[in-house]
């Protein structure tokens, strides 16, 4: 199946009530046992770290405020298979919303090259395989990753941001 990220929004009181009591993430992430989700959670399944690439220009550049986009928040509860839950703030994901919102097709067209991706072990691996293909799958979910943003930045909503 493979390492996949999920964001759910989260308002400032559910974020603290998370932060208050950590052996509760499970809970409000996997809602009835894990046959729901919570409301306004999106996944963008193996290209999580394609996205955070494109952003960067280089798979692990702490210093651009980009790396937010996918890694950004505080480190909370037990670890999910994939590391723990990060809690990202109502200020803090409004700062990327806006980021997002700036970024274009043509800025990630022109940041995407596969044979660097692959040299740099960015996940799932299949850019030089798929080329202009795997390109298009970013675009569809970064698109949506920016859109789930801007929804919740205008609800004023923070994240819960995970790997499974």
């Amino acid at each position: 199946m493979g390492m996949i990220a999920y964001f759910t929004a989260a308002n400032i009181t559910q974020l603290n009530a998370l932060r208050e009591h950590p052996e509760s993430v499970e809970d409000f992430l996997f809602p009835n046992d894990g046959d729901d989700e919570p409301e306004n959670t999106i996944d963008i399944d193996k290209a999580w770290h394609g996205i955070h690439f494109l952003l960067n220009k280089l798979a692990d550049n702490d210093e651009s405020p980009f790396n937010k986009t996918v890694f950004g928040g505080e480190a909370v509860g037990e670890d999910l298979g994939y590391g723990p839950a990060r809690l990202m703030e109502p200020d803090l994901l409004k700062e990327v919303a806006a980021l997002l919102a700036s970024v274009t097709p043509e800025t990630l067209e022109a940041a995407y090259d596969p044979t660097a991706m692959t040299a740099e072990d960015i996940y799932p691996g299949f850019w030089e395989r798929d080329g202009r293909e795997a390109f298009d799958y970013l675009m569809h979910y970064f698109t949506a990753l920016s859109e789930f943003y801007q929804a919740a930045a205008e609800r004023g909503d923070g994240a819960v941001l995970w790997m499974a």
